[in-house]
């Protein structure tokens, strides 16, 4: 069952798998109609264990197990990828499912003594020669030449884009035909993000080494990239930092070196395999940057520590790891 619809659907319906979509808002009476429709389909189909994959869906599987069987509910499993329900009500609802599986330490850390939480780093599933071949149109099509540095996000100002934009004259200094593409979508919840930094960079001088093509491809922008850059800055109420990092993930798997912030759940997954600086220390960020350019013995270590890496960042290691946690909590 899935409380929305989406690319999932119709890959798993291509799978021979039945699946029944029960649109869901984030409403309290949306997610309690669900629920009694989940009980409905839990007391045909009597699942061992139900994964509720993510805050809303674990919600809803709490409620309708309950409902299906109040004297012994089906245990759930609650997959938490971000940290954007930590507090009195995050740890009511981790207490409420057998385990909760977390995909970094980041995330787990607010449900700590609270409940039972397993850390289980998502898997990275990337093509790297389909990458490499839409890296070079990419390139073609945007006339990339020289160096090149990323950040790939929304445009969040958590996300950072405006970091590497202010650590971008430290970089031309020393490398001249350095290119920063700040890829990302529009976001509606922070509106004029993109006219703030075409205006700073222009304030800047380095209109002329920046493009930001709006949403691409993530792959094929890694892959045409010299170093992946993660600067996240969290918002004041902790908000906004990183749960898991996937884009960093990505980054190593396909052999390219980041550097960023050291905030959130990047150095967890990087774990030796980037550069990383305190938050919000630009001149810093801007040397590694350019130390993983110009320093062939920095660039080699960092790839090689990203592949050792990136081989237990797979979906196999993941799902051995989710079938363990399910064969437990059905006991």
């Amino acid at each position: 069952m899935a409380l929305q619809e989406g690319p999932l659907i119709g890959r798993l319906r291509d799978r021979g798998h039945s699946v029944e979509v029960i649109a869901t808002s984030g409403s309290r009476a949306a997610m309690a109609r669900s629920a009694a429709r989940l009980a409905v389909l839990l007391r045909r189909v009597r699942p061992q264990v139900v994964h509720g994959n993510g805050v809303k869906a674990a919600v809803v599987a709490v409620a309708a197990t309950r409902l299906s069987a109040p004297l012994r509910p089906v245990p759930v499993v609650w997959m938490k990828h971000d940290v954007s329900l930590d507090g009195p009500v995050g740890r009511a609802l981790a207490r409420s499912c057998a385990a909760v599986a977390c995909v970094s330490r980041e995330v787990a850390s607010a449900l700590e003594r609270t409940a039972r939480t397993v850390i289980i780093h998502p898997g990275v599933r990337i093509d790297a020669v389909r990458a490499v071949e839409a890296a070079d149109e990419l390139r073609r099509r945007l006339g990339l030449a020289g160096s090149v540095v990323t950040v790939i996000g929304r445009l969040d100002p958590a996300k950072g884009h405006s970091e590497l934009l202010e650590a971008l004259p430290h970089v031309v200094s020393e490398i001249p035909d350095v290119t920063a593409l700040l890829v990302g979508a529009d976001d509606p919840q922070h509106p004029g993000v993109r006219e703030r930094l075409s205006e700073r960079a222009r304030r800047l001088r380095v209109s002329h080494r920046v493009q930001m093509p709006g949403h691409q491809p993530a792959a094929a922008v890694i892959a045409a990239s010299d170093v992946v850059c993660v600067p996240t800055v969290p918002r004041p109420d902790g908000s906004g930092r990183e749960g898991f990092g996937l884009v960093a993930a990505e980054a190593i798997t396909l052999g390219v070196p980041v550097a960023g912030y050291d905030v959130g759940a990047t150095g967890e997954v990087l774990q030796g395999a980037g550069r990383l600086v305190e938050v919000g220390n630009r001149v810093a960020l801007a040397q590694e940057i350019v130390r993983l350019v110009v320093d062939p013995a920095a660039r080699a270590y960092a790839v090689a520590r990203g592949r050792e890496r990136a081989a237990d960042l797979t979906i196999a290691h993941m799902a051995e790891r989710l079938s363990g946690l399910y064969r437990e909590v059905a006991r």
